[in-house]
């Protein structure tokens, strides 16, 4: 849709340089390889495993971001992971 955009000068195309390419490309890795692994694991394991693995997704980038890059988030954000770990606890229990 932006393609045609930014080809018909209905929006202008965004100024990028190689830096963003650099810090675009492990992201886009990572999503790609988030993507095949649960597409994948749907044929290798029972689907509502996956969709509980998929579900901790949040915690886990949170305590990814955490303890690799050193983010620090706001409590409200910890907190909010209270839910999530719980339900998939719960989830995986039943």
């Amino acid at each position: 849709m932006m393609v045609i955009s930014w080809a018909t000068r209905i929006a202008d195309a965004p100024e990028t340089d190689m830096e963003f390419w650099k810090t675009l490309l492990p992201v886009a890795v990572a999503l790609t390889i988030g993507h095949v692994a649960a597409t994948a694991s749907m044929s290798k394991v029972a689907v509502s495993f996956t969709h509980i693995i998929k579900s901790g997704e949040p915690a886990f980038s949170v305590l990814v971001s955490r303890f690799l890059l050193g983010e620090m988030f706001p409590v409200p954000v910890y907190l909010s992971l209270i839910p999530i770990i719980g339900g998939c606890a719960l989830a995986a229990v039943t």
